[in-house]
């Protein structure tokens, strides 16, 4: 069940849900090695999780004033979003925002190419993304780096962390960008460390959780 966080009427309502489980989430869960699923795609779990959020929202009906859609391009939230959010994504726009992307600490924090997410997710507008450098991720390396390249540099030396100061930048951009919107409804496909920084707690996978974001708010550590 979705969880009210802000009581200003006046505020947005942004609906936050956090991606299904992903084939990195499944094997983190018996190792602490990165098991290198670069942009981890749903496990069959993720999958049933996604489907039984879509029957909830059919049921509640929680989403019915929703103008807009924003979604991560990691293909874990694109699936997720994809699947749940089924019988949105025919009527109401969707959005490919880079800056809710998660915070890199694994191989399943880095993408694809945009124009190959472009060719599977037809729904949805990748616009914003095309304005990204090829390497659209935070990366230690080149921003042009041949993906191929990339991955092998990153599963070679074991991967990176991107600096939590570039994270807080990102996500008060995308704050920021949620605020100067149109819409005031928007359901945002996101991560667990991403939505985390913003409602201050985590979410599980395929859990929805309801905001008011007022014109204030800032993302701080």
């Amino acid at each position: 069940d979705s969880k009210m966080i802000g009581s200003n009427r006046n505020n947005k309502t942004i609906y936050f849900i956090r991606h299904a489980q992903s084939t990195w989430n499944e094997a983190m869960l018996t190792s602490d090695t990165d098991p290198m699923h670069f942009d981890a795609l749903l496990t069959q779990k993720g999958i049933t999780q996604a489907q039984n959020l879509r029957k909830k929202l059919e049921e509640n009906n929680v989403l019915s004033e929703v103008e807009l859609i924003v979604v991560s391009p990691l293909s874990r939230c694109l699936l997720s979003c994809e699947i749940a959010l089924e019988n949105y994504i025919k009527t109401i726009p969707v959005i490919v925002l880079p800056t809710i992307r998660e915070l890199v600490s694994g191989s399943d924090d880095t993408g694809n190419y945009v124009e190959d997410l472009e060719k599977q997710f037809k729904h949805f507008s990748f616009d914003l993304l095309k304005l990204e450098p090829r390497i659209w991720w935070y990366t230690d390396g080149s921003k042009d780096e041949p993906l191929a390249q990339f991955r092998q540099r990153f599963e070679q030396s074991g991967g990176y962390f991107e600096p939590i100061e570039c994270a807080l930048k990102r996500a008060n951009e995308a704050i920021d960008w949620l605020k100067n919107c149109s819409q005031t409804k928007i359901c945002v496909v996101s991560h667990s460390g991403f939505t985390s920084s913003i409602i201050r707690r985590s979410l599980n996978n395929a859990e929805l959780c309801e905001f008011n974001l007022s014109a204030d708010f800032k993302v701080e550590l």
